[in-house]
């Protein structure tokens, strides 16, 4: 006979015995188990709030809103926006199922609040994202309902601008913009649509802001900004349409009426175009001397007045330099010519040139420089040491390829600025059949006083081939340095390895400049004018875009809109479609530029690229 204790271990050893089995045979067909149901992609379900959308006579600061779903609130000191701006930053809050809003500043008598949340809300788990999403009560008996709403769009590119902080201000204040946060806002979308509801019927002043500090206010010179010129008078328009029901196939009887009626809001469709205000501030940035001869002064901005430079030591020196032409206009190089001076490893110098002082006004400022040497490592010549020694060659860069471009312009681009040349010692020739003659060219220097370029302007005839000899010591620096014997042959490339674009306007505006642009929309050529067509001639086969820029002031150049002045950005049209241009083809098309709305013109192709950046 089997005791208690026995019969309990036989039990225990035949149930785990048991559970083994269910469990080995539970992993050996994992596929026969439950999987779960289909990916949750719904966005969440708002199940009730605290006080109710919309609601009135609101008195307590903290908004609670339950979704059917554990929720996460995406940036929010970022991506929810509050009106009216709060003073103090409120608390966004996702606890559980729940968006939990508490305000810190005093609600403000008989104002209507809008929370936009945007796309910030999502749920906990899959990110589902609960679209463009608002909510809004009253603190009073009556709920504002008028709105403004339109599209933001780069000035110059047309490109549509999201993230946007667009606002209004009453019109009673004119300086609101650069002191005061917004009293309504909202930000644009990823099409640069943006809408600004809960607005009191008055009359108010409209802006939008590229905003990283979050103000709400225009507070740095630089950010992207638009203005609406007019006064706006946010108003509500109420359509219907009759259609009526027939009783017969005649239509002698009427059986019933159904009335469709919708709201609009005015001002719609408004066009905003920001722009960049060129941040004129005058100041002196560094001295750079990477060579014993030579010196680099930079500015903030494109100097006014010509800086005054004088060396401070015991002995008196005058015109101890040259200048350089500007690459940079806020750049300026010169060269030391005085070889006392050169030699020297340390240079003090007096700097007297113009400052933007705290007032934004221009005043004159004297600073004290230290030029010390530079020596650059990893470079095979030591340019501090060159200007010592003459028997160094003198070094060109040039842009000589195998197969030029109709339209480049062969140049020689030296080291160090160059004094003599000696014309007779540099030919350049053509090729016929198989003989070389010598083809005729004019040099045009860069600049007179301080040459460093040399330009050949000559007659070019397509596919043929050309060669140039540079003979050793024609061209020598100011420092006595020499050039070595150079030859280079080439070829222009043939007339049927190039395409041409015809651009007929109806209507041709004063002052217009139409620019070619490549893939990356970087300018590529400007057209030319013969009679009523924009001409672009010898252009390389691939894909282009058309830019028309309105001239006003007729510099020759897009200019930006400055704020104070009231002025906006020039007016910029582009052709909305790209234009593929193939070898040996000729392309006219006609442009209505005034006939698509700005918002359209933007070609559909860069627009994809725009939306993957």
């Amino acid at each position: 006979m089997k005791s208690r204790t026995q019969i309990i271990h036989i039990i225990l050893i035949t149930l785990l015995t048991i559970m083994t089995a269910v469990l080995l045979h539970s992993c050996a067909n994992r596929g026969s188990g439950p999987q779960g149901g289909p990916k949750d992609e719904s966005s969440p379900v708002i199940v009730k709030s605290s006080p109710d959308n919309r609601a009135r006579l609101v008195s307590s600061k903290r908004i609670s809103i339950e979704f059917n779903e554990l929720i996460s609130i995406e940036a929010a000191y970022k991506n929810v926006i509050i009106s009216p701006t709060q003073k103090n930053q409120p608390t966004v809050k996702a606890i559980g199922k729940k968006a939990v809003i508490t305000l810190e500043d005093s609600l403000l008598d008989n104002t209507t609040y809008t929370i936009d949340f945007g796309n910030s809300i999502v749920d906990y788990n899959e990110k589902n994202v609960l679209k463009d999403y608002q909510f809004s009560f009253s603190t009073g008996a009556d709920f504002d309902t008028l709105q403004i709403s339109g599209i933001v769009l780069d000035a110059h590119t047309l490109k549509a601008m999201s993230g946007i902080s667009v606002g209004i201000y009453k019109t009673d204040n004119d300086t609101a913009f650069e002191t005061t946060p917004f009293m309504r806002m909202t930000k644009t979308k990823e099409d640069g649509s943006f809408v600004i509801r809960n607005i009191k019927e008055g009359k108010y002043k409209l802006y939008a802001l590229n905003d990283f500090t979050q103000t709400y206010f225009y507070k740095q010179i630089g950010t992207d900004i638009a203005f609406c010129d007019s006064i706006l008078q946010p108003d509500v328009h109420m359509h219907g349409k009759i259609d009526t029901i027939w009783s017969d196939s005649l239509k002698t009887k009427f059986d019933s009426l159904i009335v469709d009626a919708h709201t609009e809001y005015y001002p719609k469709d408004l066009i905003l175009k920001s722009f960049k205000e060129n941040p004129i501030r005058h100041f002196f940035k560094k001295c750079t001397r990477n060579g014993k001869n030579n010196f680099t002064l930079t500015f903030g901005a494109t100097p006014l007045k010509q800086p005054v430079l004088t060396i401070i030591d015991s002995t008196e020196h005058s015109n101890w330099y040259v200048q350089e032409k500007a690459m940079r206009a806020d750049s300026l190089t010169y060269w030391i010519t005085d070889s006392l001076l050169y030699k020297q490893d340390t240079l003090k110098l007096s700097l007297i040139y113009l400052k933007t002082d705290s007032t934004s006004n221009l005043v004159e400022k004297t600073d004290t420089i230290n030029m010390v040497v530079t020596n650059k490592i990893g470079k095979k010549r030591n340019k501090s040491n060159e200007v010592d020694n003459q028997n160094l060659p003198l070094l060109f860069v040039h842009n000589i390829v195998n197969d030029m471009e109709v339209y480049d312009t062969l140049s020689l681009n030296f080291e160090e600025p160059i004094t003599e040349i000696a014309k007779d010692s540099i030919q350049l020739f053509i090729k016929k059949d198989t003989i070389w003659t010598q083809v005729p060219f004019e040099l045009i220097k860069d600049d007179s006083l301080c040459t460093k370029k040399l330009n050949f302007i000559y007659k070019k005839s397509y596919g043929d081939t050309y060669k140039l000899n540079v003979d050793s010591a024609s061209i020598r620096s100011m420092y006595g340095r020499t050039v070595d014997k150079f030859y280079k042959t080439f070829r222009i490339k043939q007339l049927e390895e190039y395409g041409n674009l015809f651009i007929k306007l109806p209507d041709m505006p004063q002052n217009g400049i139409i620019e070619l642009l490549n893939q990356k929309e970087q300018w590529v050529q400007t057209a030319f004018i013969d009679g009523n067509e924009y001409i672009f001639q010898d252009i390389k086969p691939g894909v282009y875009y058309i830019r028309l820029i309105i001239d006003e002031n007729a510099n020759g150049k897009w200019d930006t809109g400055i704020y104070k002045d009231n002025k906006q950005a020039e007016l910029v049209y582009y052709y909305p479609k790209q234009i593929k241009i193939r070898a040996n083809w000729d392309i006219e098309e006609e442009w209505p530029y005034n006939n698509i709305p700005w918002e359209k013109q933007r070609p559909e192709e860069l627009k994809i690229n725009d939306s993957k950046k």
